[in-house]
């Protein structure tokens, strides 16, 4: 099971730290808000389709120091549910998303934060996913998904199916590119609409935050998955599970540009404005 995370998502987690610093200013004060929100002295977390323990090595840490800035002194407890050395509190487990009372029992949380996950049932899944994480919700409890890599085709019209094979054959140009990136944004779309419909039935309501989009500027990080940029570009950009390179003037002599997009969805049973809630309490970077 842990060979397959790892084949699935290997990829996934390298962009996530590729990307990182703009990630985390993206992600970390959404997260740290809907803690906030919570208003408890300790919180719960669940963190699924995360892969190789992502949360807790590169979210966390900044969540937390978020939460500080406001003046927030929560304790966080996480589990992991990819069975992958380096959950802040130790606790690991393979959790199958479609049956996680089965592995967590009575065990409730007041989040579970998914990461690139629940789309990957496809949209006939998407009841039985969220179903599976209400039950171990806290009556108060939410969902807080973020998706960056694009959903499968799955979650395409059969036409813009039939269209986004035609286009992968083709040569690729910058008007098919930008045509690829549209079709990405219709499957973000797509998958929305799901969670929005599915929630619905479980008497839960979905915020969506659009596309977040963060720039960061960071020192090149010293390790093998740079060794073929470094020099080259300056300027990583990752918009909905489309990644670009260029270089650009202006950046200081070993530093790069990051830039992340991608769609977040809380559902919770009660509509907790969390986008509202992150501009009244100033949580770092958001809106830049």
């Amino acid at each position: 099971m842990e060979a397959m995370w790892h084949h699935l998502y290997g990829g996934v987690v390298s962009a996530r730290v590729a990307f990182g610093p703009a990630y985390r200013a993206a992600v970390a004060p959404l997260i740290a808000a809907a803690v906030d929100r919570l208003e408890k002295p300790a919180v719960h977390i669940l963190v699924i389709g995360g892969g190789q323990a992502h949360f807790s090595r590169h979210l966390l840490p900044a969540v937390k120091e978020s939460l500080r800035q406001v003046g927030n002194k929560v304790k966080i407890e996480v589990t992991e549910s990819d069975a992958h050395p380096g959950s802040e509190s130790g606790k690991n487990q393979i959790a199958d998303m479609f049956e996680l009372k089965k592995t967590f029992g009575n065990r409730r949380f007041d989040m579970v934060v998914g990461e690139s996950v629940i789309h990957s049932g496809g949209p006939q899944e998407m009841g039985a996913i969220l179903s599976s994480i209400h039950e171990i919700l806290e009556p108060n409890g939410l969902l807080l998904h973020v998706q960056d890599v694009t959903p499968p085709v799955i979650w395409l019209s059969r036409s813009e199916r039939t269209r986004a094979a035609a286009v992968e054959k083709e040569k690729p140009t910058l008007e098919s590119k930008k045509e690829m990136a549209e079709l990405s944004k219709r499957a973000h779309a797509s998958l929305v609409q799901a969670i929005e419909q599915e929630a619905a039935k479980l008497g839960m309501t979905t915020e969506t935050i659009g596309a977040r989009s963060v720039r960061t500027v960071s020192k090149w990080p010293d390790d093998d998955l740079f060794a073929a940029l470094k020099g080259k570009v300056n300027r990583l950009d990752y918009d909905h599970g489309n990644t670009h390179t260029s270089r650009v003037a202006g950046v200081p002599a070993g530093q790069y540009v990051t830039s992340y997009s991608g769609t977040v969805a809380v559902v919770s049973r009660n509509q907790i404005n969390l986008k509202n809630h992150v501009k009244a309490k100033e949580f770092d970077h958001y809106g830049n």
